[in-house]
């Protein structure tokens, strides 16, 4: 190759630069419609790939139950026909372990117990004589708290028998784990809503301050997350509250979340929130249309309405998923006489498109580090907590793929000293592409 002709692939490759995010209008996209009319469905997102559980009953007895998964994100569906069909409805059914990457179902009869997820039809026995709500503690370890009793046990990542770790006034509705420190959230009957142990010595739980205290009867913490640094919870007791903590979970404080409407200045009122690893937070309005979904791109200080695409029925509910950067809206269209999902050409799952909006380019940028580079062989790719890598791609100039990998360390000892691209697909298809030169 000439030296003129390098150069002008060179430049050509230095412009795609400027195509490196995925900057669509932001629209919400059907991907596959309700497999079944069934009575109080819903649906689990589970960080096993992209495996998505539809779960329902067709009537109020639990032999109607039915199970749909997915293994690409939604788009197609297959009955599941394991025994599992039984499980109990009051204790959510599912689990996931986002951590520890695994799915666990709930038996009640027969042979109770929980069971791992290993693929459509094959739920392997995991905790025996176990039920209740999961958590992690760290890699290789896992608690559990039965519902109907205030204990929690520890198992091996492999399963076996549990041990009791801890008793007393504690109830959990959702746990999270950051680095050392696993979160216990709770309910107002508790010492405190969120409470946090350190290093998994469950002899020495502490509580959290918050800020300002709720004195809701029935407020639960149903979830926690991480985005651009934040770290959050949610409480709810039908509506939603967000909080915030900036010392590692010690001290939360109320996100006092507005939005404006024909001008003016409202309190924002939420059914559900969560948040994505890109710094994106989404807000569902109870009371209204399907298409009643807000962002936040600021943290949660204020939201805008992002209903484009879905169905603007009064009658549908809907409810949020999220994957790292990508986010899916379940939506089931209610008879209010029969609560039998009747409505199938809007009920359905919806992919948010223009994922990465809500973010500069320089601040997707920020979500990814290559070095060194200059590099030798090895070269190390850094992406900021929650960002989860799909797929690296290494171009040279003329636009061939001439590496590929899912890793985070590349060895480049099989190319040739020059300079390439090196793009990288995170989960939500957001896409960063970097120059990269061997030497």
């Amino acid at each position: 190759m000439n030296n003129s002709h390098m150069k002008k692939q060179y430049l050509l490759l230095l412009g795609a630069l400027t195509l490196t995010f995925i900057t669509e209008a932001q629209q919400w996209s059907r991907i596959h419609t309700n497999l079944d009319s069934i009575w109080t469905t819903s649906i689990h997102y589970f960080n096993k790939g992209d495996t998505v559980i539809y779960s329902g009953k067709t009537e109020a007895a639990e032999s109607s139950r039915r199970f749909y998964v997915s293994i690409d994100g939604g788009n197609n569906f297959t009955r599941d026909f394991t025994n599992l069909e039984g499980i109990t409805n009051n204790l959510s059914g599912l689990w996931s372990l986002k951590l520890n990457n695994k799915i666990l179902g709930f038996r009640n009869t027969p042979n109770l117990g929980t069971h791992e997820f290993q693929g459509t039809n094959n739920w392997t026995s995991f905790v025996p004589n176990a039920i209740g709500i999961y958590g992690e503690v760290n890699v290789g370890t896992l608690f559990f708290q039965p519902q109907s009793m205030n204990k929690i046990y520890t198992v091996p990542a492999s399963g076996g028998t549990p041990v009791q770790v801890a008793a007393g006034a504690i109830t959990l509705y959702s746990t999270y784990t950051k680095g050392t420190r696993v979160f216990l959230g709770g309910k107002q009957s508790m010492p405190n809503f969120i409470m946090y142990v350190d290093n998994g010595d469950f002899s020495n739980i502490q509580p959290a301050t918050i800020s300002p205290q709720i004195v809701a009867n029935n407020d639960v913490v149903t979830n926690f997350f991480e985005n651009a640094g934040g770290l959050y919870a949610v409480l709810s007791d039908g509506f939603s509250r967000l909080y915030k903590s900036t010392d590692n979970g010690v001290n939360w404080n109320l996100v006092q979340t507005t939005h404006v409407v024909n001008g003016n200045t409202f309190q924002f009122v939420s059914s559900q929130i969560i948040g994505t690893a890109d710094g994106r937070i989404f807000f569902v309005k109870p009371g209204g249309n399907a298409d009643d979904v807000y962002l936040s791109t600021d943290g949660g200080l204020t939201a805008s309405k992002i209903g484009n695409g879905l169905p603007a029925s009064p009658t549908p509910y809907g409810k949020l998923l999220v994957n790292g950067n990508k986010v899916w809206y379940d939506v089931k269209a209610i008879d209010p006489a029969t609560f039998i999902t009747t409505d199938t050409s809007m009920a359905g799952l919806y992919l948010l498109d223009g994922q990465t909006n809500g973010l500069s380019e320089a601040e997707m940028e920020n979500q990814l580090r290559i070095y060194p580079n200059p590099a030798m062989d090895l070269v190390h790719l850094e992406v900021n907590p929650g960002q989860v890598i799909e797929l690296v791609q290494i171009l040279d100039l003329n636009g061939k793929v001439v590496l590929e990998t899912t890793g985070t360390d590349i060895s480049l000892n099989k190319l040739n000293s020059g300079t390439y691209m090196a793009a990288v697909q995170f989960s939500g298809r957001n896409v960063i592409k970097k120059l990269l030169v061997k030497q």
